[in-house]
C-alpha cells in the first residue's frame, strides 16, 4: 500500500522512509533533528493513513 506523500507534513515522508529500518523514536528524532513527540505524532498519522490500529510491531 502506498501513502500519499501530499497528505503528510513536510517531515512526514522522512519519518515514513526511516520506519522500516527498525529505528527507535529516539533514533529518528536524533537523525531528523525533531523532538520525540513530533516523531510520535508523525508515526501516529502514518499509521492512521495506512489503516493500522497501532504500532506495537515496532520497538519504541
Amino acid at each position: 500500500m502506498t501513502m500519499s506523500m501530499d497528505m503528510m507534513r513536510p517531515r512526514g515522508p522522512d519519518v515514513f522512509r526511516i520506519l522500516p529500518t527498525g529505528s527507535t523514536n529516539a533514533d529518528i528524532s536524533s537523525e531528523l533533528y525533531l523532538s520525540e513527540t513530533t516523531v510520535k505524532t508523525h508515526i501516529s498519522k502514518i499509521f492512521i493513513e495506512l489503516g493500522c490500529a497501532h504500532s506495537s510491531w515496532r520497538r519504541h
